[in-house]
């Protein structure tokens, strides 16, 4: 099932001259990058890396492809080189992605590595788009709270009043969908959006059957309010609103059908006429673009081609590291709605999560998403001025990014409080 990367002699002498030329052309645009924007960095050459022991399983659909042999360079800048022998080791490893380091207002690191496309051999690069995954509900709380600073929602009323037909609406509010605690059941629930689910299935062996078609059928999930709210419409909540705390996706497609109904706007034209464009994200779609980096569901050393994401308000988001990156400066400036409602949305609660942020009882945000073939991990300490950004599309059975993120607060003396709330 595997494809095994072997070539006739023809085509392995075309390849060394194509790779050769590519190569070259790599270096060239490295030099003049490096030369106009690393100006007071200190460059960290980056030596080349052997054969990738990465293999992907071709996806049934597209079976007749071929794939490269080796991954290219990490590029980038690296103006920290302390940190950057730090992290040298992850960049030898199975990585496909981004990697951004900001430390007081200055990118220190900011490193590409790997394939955005393996089938088609786009490099990853700062222009490349990820999806988000969970790190979307921060767009869609805030979404909420400029309609409730405009007067057109009460957080504190019931359900009820926004989405009558829901048969548990009357019990709980607005406030309780932001914060989790609901008590509504997660329709994502074994699902490979599902983190223990996908775990548990890749651990069966990610070549099995049932492995592919559970990955296959996650890009035909039906994520329309109409067909969300009869899932749950029958089943009982978790708990009582109110009384605890459970990861929630469901009340997060609540949300986005309150907004449409509240402005009178679908909620996508919402989003991008009221927080994404004012916010200066110009990469930021919830539609993939020939930008967006393909997603890979992987397994040790194997990986598969991942469908792209049905999810919107809770997990559809697309963006580059750096638009990503603005828009943590933007959450950090306290823009878009008043600093009192920033400051309700970023004050945890109980478990450690605000209004669509998981906040640390330091004040630190600290957001970790794997939903289907992406990896996404976003960290912001106010008191270190730091942030840190690793986007992959590559979904692996082992979160790759937290030995990453724990190198660098350990560089940094930053001790991570306690465990992020798990989807």
């Amino acid at each position: 099932m595997l494809n095994s990367y072997r070539r006739g002699e023809t085509e392995k002498v075309k390849d060394t001259r194509n790779r050769s030329l590519r190569a070259l052309a790599c270096f060239v645009v490295s030099f003049v990058f490096l030369a106009t924007t690393a100006c007071g960095y200190q460059t960290v050459p980056t030596e080349p890396l052997s054969p990738s022991p990465i293999y992907t399983v071709p996806s049934r659909s597209e079976i007749e492809r071929s794939f490269p042999e080796e991954t290219t360079a990490p590029i980038g800048v690296y103006g920290d080189a302390g940190l950057t022998e730090a992290l040298a080791s992850f960049r030898e490893s199975n990585y496909q992605g981004t990697i951004l380091i900001l430390k007081d207002g200055v990118i220190l690191y900011e490193d590409y590595s790997g394939f955005s496309d393996v089938e088609r051999e786009v490099l990853c690069a700062s222009e490349i788009t990820y999806e988000i995954g969970w790190i979307t509900r921060q767009f869609t709380a805030v979404g909420i709270m400029r309609l409730i600073e405009e007067g057109l929602l009460d957080p504190d009323a019931p359900l009820s009043d926004y989405i009558p037909e829901y048969a548990y609406a009357d019990q709980m509010t607005i406030r309780m969908l932001l914060t989790m605690t609901s008590g509504i059941p997660d329709y994502l629930d074994d699902t490979i959006a599902d983190r223990p689910y996908t775990e548990g299935l890749l651990r069966s062996g990610l070549t099995r059957e049932n492995t592919l078609s559970t990955i296959d059928a996650f890009g035909t999930l039906d994520v329309s309010f109409a067909t969300v709210l009869e899932k749950v419409q029958a089943m009982p909540l978790d708990f009582e609103p109110g009384t605890s705390f459970a990861i929630s996706d469901t009340g997060y497609v609540f949300l986005a059908e309150i907004i449409a109904r509240v402005s009178q706007i679908p909620y996508i034209h919402y989003m991008q006429k009221n927080i994404l464009t004012p916010a200066g994200l110009d990469t930021a779609s919830f539609s993939a673009s020939s930008d967006t980096a393909v997603g890979y569901v992987a397994e040790g050393a194997l990986q598969y081609r991942s469908p792209v994401t049905p999810l919107v308000a809770d997990g559809g988001l697309r963006m580059s590291a750096k638009d990503l990156l603005k828009w943590m400066q933007a959450v950090r400036d306290r823009q878009l709605i008043s600093a009192g409602n920033w400051e309700l949305m970023l004050t945890p609660g109980e478990f450690s999560y605000g209004m669509g942020f998981t906040v640390m009882p330091d004040g630190s945000l600290l957001e970790k998403s794997d939903v289907g073939g992406f990896s996404s991990t976003l960290a912001y300490v106010p008191s270190a001025d730091l942030m840190v950004i690793i986007l992959l599309n590559r979904n692996s059975e082992t979160r790759w990014s937290d030995p990453v993120l724990q190198t660098v607060f350990d560089y940094y003396g930053i001790a991570e409080e306690e465990e992020v709330p798990e989807d």
